[in-house]
């Protein structure tokens, strides 16, 4: 076949789901000759163009469909190449006769045998000559026979497999050697198909979009690279620029504060780049990795191997190849890194749901210091309402009848809510003494905070009332006896607000620093 170098380049084939290539354009010929590729399986060239049908490609009619039509429309036998050829051929035969050459002489009976066959022959050719003399060309000359033969393409697409083998009669052996070499290629053949057929992955899982930029990858080159994880979560996809060979390795890490999780995930793989395939790459995980709605870092890192890489390798020693591209870019790793997302629908809903994640993660988390802040407070709201009760009560009493109306303000407005607050605190503490033990001896100072306050409201209670008449110089008494009973509790009290609330704001702040 005619070789046109204007035709080279990098050619890819879509056959049913699978991309194939790269191949040179006499690769492709020779496929389309085998009936590997039809004529309407798309092919697309390397470095722009489109998908288009094997037999609407420009090059491809150029190179097979045109030059089958030069080859078919061979001259006729009465065109004037022929008729030339014939009269060369007339005249050869006439100088040969006028040639006399001495042969040694014969036995009678051999020279009768030969003359009888001679005579034979000559009425024989001189009938076949007058019959078809007008329909047929007279046998060339040995020269002129291979000049003819040469003009045959034995790599036309009308031509198959097995026709395309030159066979010899004569020689029985090249039939043995063009059929062990027929069968090499055959082998080979389905071999190489096979391996292509198992290296070549389909894009499944992925968004249309997403199917769309790996393939601009490949074709436009309008990205360096491109990770994307598909939609059942346990498979992730690469493409790199190029076609590389080496040993890829992938590690995800959730972003902090982008995952709907309080933990972090850190997940690696490992797999194969194929030199000669398309540089998809396949990323899958086991099945029962707990992935995570969110966001995540991606790095991947290729290093090079193969001979290639072992050439470029022994280069990068010297000087003056270590500057080359080529020579850096197969020599040493290179590490690709990006952020990628797990999450279904748009980007402001994957927002709303991380929003309200974060609050019930806060609200798990603060909730036991909360839990224990809102008794205390409700504690030191009860010794405040205490204080207020009886400091009135001490200011107007003339006689001890004065504090009645003190146990009736404490029996209706503070009582019931200290043994609320005592019979809850006594109910969490007993749940969380396996569980949390900790836990449990807080919620008990709770309930003694709460016991000390009672015991202070019936002291004062019964050493008010044993004054029968006061005076200025009882109340003083008394309100010296207030503050003996009221402040260590009540400072007590007091610290253990701040320290919840000095907690809860630690809390927030190492929980607000992870987002």
């Amino acid at each position: 076949m005619k070789q046109h170098s204007d035709h080279d380049g990098q050619w890819f084939i879509f056959k049913g789901d699978q991309h194939r290539g790269p191949y040179q354009t006499d690769e492709m010929v020779n496929l389309f000759a085998l009936g590997v590729i039809g004529h309407k399986d798309l092919v697309w060239k390397e470095g722009g163009g489109t998908w288009l049908p094997f037999a609407d490609q420009t090059i491809f009619k150029d190179l097979i469909f045109k030059e089958q039509v030069q080859i078919d429309e061979k001259p006729p036998a009465s065109s004037p190449e022929s008729i030339e050829v014939a009269n060369q051929h007339d005249h050869l035969l006439r100088s040969a006769s006028d040639v006399d050459i001495e042969l040694p002489p014969l036995p009678d009976e051999v020279s009768m045998a030969i003359d009888h066959v001679a005579i034979h022959d000559e009425q024989i050719n001189s009938s076949h000559v007058e019959e078809d003399h007008a329909s047929q060309v007279p046998d060339l000359p040995p020269q002129h026979q291979h000049d003819i033969n040469l003009d045959e393409d034995k790599t036309s697409p009308n031509i198959n497999f097995e026709s395309s083998i030159i066979e010899e009669p004569t020689k029985p052996w090249l039939k043995i050697s063009a059929g062990i070499a027929a069968g090499f290629v055959l082998v080979a053949t389905i071999v190489w198909f096979t391996q292509f057929s198992l290296q070549t992955y389909d894009l499944i899982g992925l968004e249309a979009a997403d199917v769309e930029q790996f393939n601009q990858v490949i074709i436009d080159h309008k990205s360096a690279h491109i990770v994307r994880m598909t939609k059942d979560s346990n498979v992730i996809w690469a493409a790199v620029p190029g076609v590389l060979e080496g040993e890829a390795f992938l590690k995800l890490a959730s972003v902090p504060g982008r995952v709907l999780s309080t933990d972090s995930v850190e997940i690696m793989s490992q797999g194969e780049l194929v030199q000669g395939l398309v540089p998809f790459k396949r990323f899958e995980f086991v099945q029962t990795t707990n992935w995570i709605r969110g966001e995540y870092t991606y790095e991947l890192a290729v290093k090079p191997k193969g001979t290639t890489a072992r050439l470029a390798s022994m280069l990068s020693a010297y000087p003056w190849f270590k500057s080359m591209g080529w020579v850096q870019f197969n020599s040493r790793g290179y590490v690709f890194q990006g952020r990628l997302s797990f999450y279904e629908g748009s980007a402001n809903k994957f927002n709303a749901d991380l929003q309200e994640f974060r609050e019930k993660i806060w609200d798990s988390l603060s909730k036991p210091l909360q839990y224990r802040l809102e008794k205390y407070e409700t504690l030191s709201q009860m010794a405040k309402k205490l204080d207020e009760l009886w400091h009135q009560r001490l200011d107007v009493a003339v006689t001890w009848r004065a504090f009645k109306k003190y146990d009736e303000g404490y029996a209706r407005d503070i009582a019931p809510v200290l043994q609320s607050l005592i019979l809850d605190s006594m109910d969490q503490a007993t749940k969380l003494e396996e569980q949390s033990p900790m836990l449990s001896r807080l919620y008990r100072e709770i309930e003694e905070s709460a016991k000390q306050l009672g015991e202070v409201a019936s002291l004062l209670s019964a050493e008010s009332k044993a004054i029968r008449q006061y005076r200025r110089s009882d109340k003083t008494r008394m309100k010296a006896r207030f503050t003996e009973l009221y402040e260590p509790l009540k400072l007590k009290i007091d610290q253990r607000l701040s320290s919840l609330k000095k907690d809860i704001e630690d809390l927030k702040t190492n929980y607000n620093s992870s987002l």
